[in-house]
């Protein structure tokens, strides 16, 4: 029973370490298990109660077991990166590019404005306000609202009202100055 017990309790820390450590963390922690491994068996040699030979070997080791160790973690975080990427399925495309990227919308509350700084996305357009809209979610539905911009945000051709908000359904074309974009939501 101890032996089960003691296994239970190293998965539901392998577990906890997967789901809450970052890339980096994983990587140094592991950097520093070889940085003291290591250090461990120089002391031994000083004590000459090890050979360097087997030095060199356990180090050759563990550099090659470190690299595999950190390979197999940057490929299961991009798993989940690509996991996780997949599983937003909200985002605006351009309509004139629909190859281009995809703008997602990953937060609850998204501002759309020819700003680089204040918004999410910046839209180079000299019709498109600082702050000109901002995409929320609420409830798992999707708000349009436009933020008092000069030349109006429309959806589907018709201008919103300043200041006014608008449900999104997938499919929805979205206008702001002279950019258009496709709103696309597979919740």
């Amino acid at each position: 029973m101890e032996g089960s017990e003691q296994s239970l309790e190293q998965d539901e820390t392998a577990e906890y370490v997967h789901r809450h450590l970052s890339l980096g963390d994983k990587i140094i922690i592991i950097l520093t298990l070889v940085i003291i491994v290591a250090s461990v068996l120089t002391i031994l040699i000083i004590m000459n109660k090890v050979s360097e030979r087997v030095l060199l070997k356990v180090i050759a080791g563990l550099a090659l077991l470190d690299s595999l160790l950190i390979s197999i973690i940057i490929i299961r975080n991009n798993r989940a990166v690509k996991a996780l990427s997949s599983f937003n399925k909200t985002y605006l495309v351009n309509s004139v590019y629909p190859q281009g990227d995809k703008l997602f919308i990953n937060k609850k509350a998204v501002k759309i404005g020819r700003l680089s700084e204040g918004t999410n996305f910046c839209i180079r357009d000299p019709m498109v306000s600082k702050v000109h809209a901002e995409i929320r979610k609420k409830r798992s539905k999707y708000y349009i609202i436009d933020l008092n911009s000069t030349n109006g945000t429309y959806v589907n051709g018709r201008r919103l009202k300043r200041g006014s908000r608008r449900r999104l359904v997938s499919g929805d074309t979205l206008k702001f100055g002279e950019m258009q974009y496709k709103f696309i939501s597979r919740v």
